[in-house]
């Protein structure tokens, strides 16, 4: 199933599909090359990188996919 969602740090679309929820930790960010998801534990250096190079589409800040009861819902979380 795929879940849409304003990003909750530049209010751009995401894209999450259910089936990809592990720890739920997500970076708000695909590279352009492949539109492959970057690592979604990726340092915060190498984010601020993609962002600079302009590889990437989407802010590359972390966010945090939670299930609560049968709802999914999204919050800021902080690099790990």
């Amino acid at each position: 199933m795929e879940l849409y969602y304003n990003c909750p740090h530049c209010n751009d679309i995401i894209i999450v599909y259910t089936n990809e929820i592990n720890c739920g930790i997500f970076r708000h960010a695909v590279f352009k090359s492949n539109l492959q998801q970057i690592n979604p534990h990726e340092k915060k250096e190498l984010c601020d990188k993609y962002i600079a190079d302009n590889v990437v589409y989407g802010c590359a800040k972390p966010f945090e996919v939670i299930k609560k009861n049968d709802d999914y819902v999204i919050q800021i979380c902080d690099y790990i």
